[in-house]
């Protein structure tokens, strides 16, 4: 057992798409100094550190062992697999090769291992799951008949990694590569893996501009994102507002640094605890901004309104928030925000967010008394309860 005591939360093979061309100044001269991955804290507040790829920091202690007699490291050997194929695909891809089926599939399923395999999603998954089982056992009177179904739903975690069914959520939508043309390299994290909900008006700025951007949609229809950088040069980006299907646009090139910019600060926001980068400078004279950035990051303060309609998004600030019966009255400060809402009559939903957090959702909703003189509108539900 202790010779597997160390397990890599992000393993070596993933690393290696990160390793420096060069040593640090001070091991230049040395034939023997082993490269690895430069490594900062999550807020990029420190000294970038060259750590080998097998270095402690990347590992935690029987992070994968689960507690079933002879079978202990069923977890740790079948991602072992996983990763081998990952290697072997990345090499591919580096060559440009042709994407295919096979090669698209062993990416999809390294990707969705990437996503639940991190510190952060063992520990927040188990732990509800182990909620539910606190309940049951006080809800149960049969000790034997609840013992068995703690037993049933031990380490479900981990045991979820090897099942791997988010890797059907990218084989469905397809996969592209994202190839970095700008002086900023991609970044990545401990958390490696970004899912996010986007929409057709925002997509130009997570994968760059072009014909690879579907334009058929309406920016009221909300699409995941899925992105993991693969190394500096290269990035998987998966999501349906990205035409996948023609040959041309299995590698798509990025010239734009703003996009690789926003790209490296939201997957740096969610890091947990360091973020890992192939040079000592990847934010070049900018890193003490990127620096405060982040060590600022809160959620966005005030009382702000999503609202979805037939065809269009609007996001906007909300002054004075008014309990209605059956809905809800806003105050704005945005005129054109106001009158494109006004002029957009058939709404399908809206939810309050205050301080970064939802408080107030609702579907089926039409406009109630407006105001234009003090830019004040009501939401109202469609289904009339009379109530609060």
């Amino acid at each position: 057992m202790a010779a597997h005591k160390g397990q890599h939360i992000i393993p070596a093979c993933y690393l290696r798409g990160f390793i420096a061309a060069e040593a640090p100044i001070e091991h230049r001269g040395s034939k023997n100094y082993e490269l690895g991955v430069y490594v900062n804290n999550k807020i990029v507040s420190q000294k970038w550190k060259m750590r080998g790829v097998n270095h402690e920091v990347f590992k935690k202690s029987w992070f994968y062992n689960i507690s079933e007699p002879g079978n202990e490291l069923h977890v740790e050997k079948s991602l072992s697999g996983i990763e081998g194929r990952y290697a072997n695909s990345l090499k591919e891809i580096k060559k440009y090769s042709f994407l295919s089926e096979e090669l698209k599939r062993d990416i999809s399923c390294f990707v969705a291992t990437m996503l639940i395999r991190t510190e952060s999603f063992q520990a927040n998954f188990q732990g509800a799951i182990n909620t539910v089982v606190g309940w049951h056992k006080e809800l149960s009177s049969d000790i034997v008949h609840h013992n068995e179904y703690a037993y049933g739903h031990e380490n479900i975690s981990r045991k979820l990694v090897v099942e791997n069914t988010a890797q059907g959520i990218l084989s469905k939508i397809g996969l592209s590569i994202l190839v970095n043309r700008t002086s900023m390299p991609f970044i990545t994290c401990d958390t490696p893996v970004l899912r996010r909900d986007t929409h057709s008006d925002e997509i130009a700025y997570l994968a760059g501009q072009g014909a690879h951007c579907k334009t058929e949609f309406t920016p009221n229809q909300i699409f995941p994102f899925f992105y993991m950088p693969l190394s500096a040069e290269m990035a998987v980006v998966s999501c349906g507002l990205i035409d996948h299907v023609p040959d041309e646009n299995q590698y798509i090139e990025c010239l734009d640094v703003d996009a690789i910019f926003k790209l490296n600060i939201m997957l740096a926001s969610q890091s947990q605890k360091y973020i890992v980068s192939d040079r000592s400078t990847p934010f070049g004279n900018i890193e003490k901004n990127v620096s405060k950035r982040l060590q600022d990051s809160k959620p966005q303060q005030g009382v702000y309104a999503n609202l979805y309609t037939c065809k269009n998004r609007y996001y906007f600030k909300v002054k004075d928030m008014t309990e209605i019966v059956d809905g809800i009255r806003l105050k704005i400060s945005d005129l054109k925000t106001y009158r494109g809402i006004i002029s957009d009559h058939d709404l399908s939903s809206i939810d309050i967010y205050v301080d970064g957090k939802p408080r107030r959702g609702m579907r089926q909703i039409e406009l109630g008394n407006v105001n234009e003189d003090i830019l004040e509108m009501e939401f109202v539900s469609k289904i009339k309860l009379g109530i609060i």
